[in-house]
């Protein structure tokens, strides 16, 4: 069974106590059925002067801590085991022990647990601390330091324990930032490898495109030049051909004049020309 062994105080107006909690390992189930009455912590509180002390046992908080508003059913196990082990909160609500003499009995110490929901302090519950015999004072005083040593102890081995955690995780972070950065470098390698063939694929695309281009209009232009050269050599021709045309027209019209029938009188029936008679 692991003892754990906490620390805190409680500062009156008065006086502050010093307070000891020694857990010793059993889980806090009370909404459980169990007939055993089980021992959970032994709590010790001196004012450097006496000594208190008290054993809290399952029957203890079930009759001193019940539920209420301030110890919810579902949340009690949970609060009481925080506040037992020293923690100063628990689900982000604060915990606070406080600790007075009893009003009734100078002899008794009250041991009361708060709880707050925000900023309003609620009590959860108490119970009560018997005042140590002298003889046994120096026999507390010596488990405190014990306890206090093995405390120490306990919280340095875990402060090292975290150390070394934290420098595994450090390297380990680092080892997977080294193969995070070999595989983005990898990858930014093969986009750069597929971006390059993509890039070579597309200026071979656009060389055979500007081929054909060019191509095109070479072909178009010797197309056109040779266009050109026809209808020029067909507008040169034309012309002389209309040229021919026309004198051998001109020729034909004047061989074959006709007459009119009024000159019809000119000439006789035998052929000879005869002068008309002026009227």
């Amino acid at each position: 069974m692991v003892h754990l062994y906490s620390f805190y105080d409680s500062v009156t107006e008065k006086e502050t106590f010093h307070i000891q909690s020694e857990w010793l390992g059993n889980k806090i189930e009370l909404n459980k059925e169990n007939e055993s009455d089980l021992d959970y912590c032994f709590v010790t509180i001196t004012n450097l002067v006496d000594y208190w002390n008290c054993k809290v046992t399952r029957n203890l908080l079930l009759e001193r801590f019940q539920v209420s508003n301030a110890l919810t059913e579902d949340h009690r196990d949970a609060v009481l085991t925080a506040a037992l082990q020293g923690e100063q909160s628990v689900c982000g609500d604060r915990l606070e022990w406080r600790v007075s003499r009893h009003p009734e009995e100078e002899e008794k110490l009250q041991m009361k647990l708060r709880t707050y929901d925000g900023d309003v302090a609620l009590t959860a519950g108490t119970f009560l601390l018997e005042k140590v015999a002298p003889t046994e004072k120096n026999e507390l005083h010596q488990n405190w330091f014990k306890h206090c040593t093995i405390a120490s102890r306990v919280c340095i081995e875990a402060n090292r324990a975290l150390q070394q955690r934290i420098l595994d995780i450090e390297k380990t972070c680092n080892e997977y930032k080294e193969t995070i950065e070999a595989m983005t470098t990898k990858m930014n390698q093969s986009k750069f490898i597929v971006l390059d063939k993509f890039t070579n694929l597309l200026n071979s695309k656009k060389r055979k495109t500007k081929a054909y281009k060019d191509e095109y209009k070479k072909s178009s232009k010797r197309r056109t030049t040779q266009a050109s050269l026809e209808i020029k050599q067909e507008i040169q021709s034309k012309p002389l051909v209309e040229s021919l045309e026309i004198s051998s027209q001109t020729k034909v019209k004047s061989t074959s004049l006709p007459l009119s029938h009024e000159d019809d009188s000119d000439f006789s029936d035998d052929g000879i020309d005869c002068p008309q008679t002026v009227r």
